[in-house]
């Protein structure tokens, strides 16, 4: 163990030509689906923007533009944001970070998301050398838990057992407030996850919703949100099956609940109390991490 630490700090303080962290092994199996062809080249823009990747759309092109290799996985590996990536891949040597490339890939037939993202996973393997393992790992983490113990918000109800999950065509009239707004765009949707966007109409105002669905699929999709620098576990004890809408203002993504003067409406953070009655609390809890083991530059095309 003390060997492969000393390796890993060795390799960010070098950052040496390989970005190699220990003797190269391969584990993804034979069977791992791959792209037909893809070609992977340093980005050298200079643009300060973000990067790109089309990965969630339909059919068998791949087009990922500036991504560093911890954005690549985290992309592979279904993490939901950068903050996310950041948190639970580690192992990774500095450069890693700070080195951009451009993918462009293509897939025999139309394969889902899913399926691309193996597609990845093996393009990873095979060009940059990358091999890691799955820890659980003691983390920071926050903790979804009740404002009141045995109390819900005023949007947050326990899921009828009879009730509709059919999705329902969008209202001709402009709904009252932001919560019916909102009910209004979740029923265009089926059950059994959590949706969201803009409001219409309201390009500051954003919403999230979902019929069927547990707080660990709440508490999953708040750790979406860049929001929130560290991974979002249940930890309010109940497991029974929900129905919500939440309401909140763009232009007010703080994690303090001070009012801004500058814009009206609630943060995520208050609407989180006074809308669901949930609270989140900064703890230490168990997070499934990306142990990066060995990488490397990818190999040219």
């Amino acid at each position: 163990m003390k060997t492969r630490r000393l390796a890993i700090a060795i390799a960010f303080a070098v950052c040496n030509r390989t970005w190699q962290l220990m003797p190269a092994q391969t584990r993804m199996p034979t069977a791992a689906p791959k792209f037909e062809a893809a070609s992977i080249k340093p980005n050298k823009s200079v643009d300060v923007g973000g990067g790109r990747s089309n990965l969630g759309q339909k059919g068998g092109y791949v087009r990922i533009f500036k991504h560093s290799l911890r954005m690549l996985m985290g992309i592979a590996y279904d993490l939901p944001n950068l903050s996310d990536a950041g948190n639970r891949i580690v192992g990774l040597p500095g450069c890693a970070d700070s080195q951009y490339f451009d993918i462009e890939a293509r897939a025999e037939g139309s394969p889902d998301s899913a399926q691309k993202r193996l597609m990845l996973q093996s393009l990873l393997a095979e060009r940059f050398k990358l091999v890691m393992h799955h820890e659980t790992r003691q983390r920071p983490v926050f903790a979804l838990v009740l404002l009141q113990a045995g109390k819900l918000g005023p949007q947050l109800h326990v899921h009828a057992d009879d009730s509709s999950c059919d999705t329902a065509a969008s209202g001709a009239t402009q709904p009252s407030s932001p919560e019916a707004a909102a009910i209004s765009e979740l029923h265009k949707f089926p059950c059994g996850r959590v949706v969201g966007g803009l409001l219409p109409n309201q390009p500051n105002q954003a919403w999230s919703g979902g019929r069927r669905v547990t707080m660990e699929m709440i508490a999953s999709s708040l750790g979406g949100d860049e929001l929130f620098d560290r991974p979002i576990i249940d930890r309010t004890g109940d497991h029974r099956i929900f129905d919500f809408t939440i309401e909140w203002h763009t232009l007010l993504q703080s994690l303090s609940t001070a009012p801004s003067a500058d814009a009206s409406g609630i943060t995520l953070v208050e609407a989180l109390r006074d809308q669901l009655g949930l609270k989140l609390l900064a703890q230490r809890g168990p997070v499934d991490v990306l142990v990066v083991e060995h990488a490397e530059r990818p190999t040219p095309n």
